[in-house]
């Protein structure tokens, strides 16, 4: 949500809109109630673990040598099932989960190294591409609208994926996949608009 609205004000740069985001800010930190605060400040103070509740040295840094195993293709999609670390059975300071609680160490298991570039490059170019249809002046304000509301999306998913969910599609990220979707048939429409405008400039040329 901060980010989110943290995109919201830097895209919009105006003092009404900085200045409406800081009265907003106040009054949502005056009115929080006291369990949003107890949560914003767990683990302070007691080291990395307990902010991650637990995950840092009861899941992630035990896991790491399974990555080592096979760095560059993984060890399969659901890697982690069939991991030393979960065969062994969980003690009392290893959990026992069937995901790693972060997808990019969820992807380096399964997919290793070339895996993860390669789906950290795709959505790179999913952000260029929705900021490119976010801003096109040919396309209605609404759909503008709904792009850059997806551009945001993605970022937010991407920092949340530092703990759970996965690069790759689950049901939960229906929303963005239905937007990337959208994405590709706006810049299609687009390359068919263009292709015919030159075939009818070439038509044109010749009589």
């Amino acid at each position: 949500m901060a980010t989110v609205c943290g995109l919201y004000v830097l895209w919009r740069r105006s003092a009404r809109t900085v200045i409406a985001a800081a009265l907003v800010a106040v009054v949502v930190l005056v009115l929080a109630p006291a369990a949003v605060y107890e949560r914003l400040a767990a683990g302070e103070g007691a080291g990395l673990d307990a902010i991650t509740a637990g995950r840092l040295n009861g899941l992630w840094l035990p896991l790491l040598p399974e990555v080592l195993r096979h760095p560059l293709f993984g060890n399969g999609i659901g890697s982690i099932l069939w991991s030393d670390v979960m065969r062994r059975g969980a003690g009392h300071w290893v959990l026992a989960v069937t995901h790693p609680h972060n997808a990019y160490l969820a992807a380096l298991l399964d997919m290793g190294v070339v895996g993860l570039l390669l789906l950290c490059g795709y959505f790179v170019h999913v952000w260029k591409g929705l900021r490119v249809v976010a801003t096109d002046p040919g396309l209605a304000p609404m759909l503008r609208g709904f792009f850059e509301g997806a551009a945001a999306a993605l970022l937010s998913t991407l920092i949340a994926d530092f703990t759970d969910s996965s690069l790759a599609p689950r049901p939960e990220q229906a929303f963005l996949w239905l937007a990337i979707g959208m994405m590709y048939g706006v810049y299609r429409r687009r390359t068919t608009a263009a292709t015919r405008a030159a075939r009818n400039r070439a038509r044109r040329i010749r009589h």
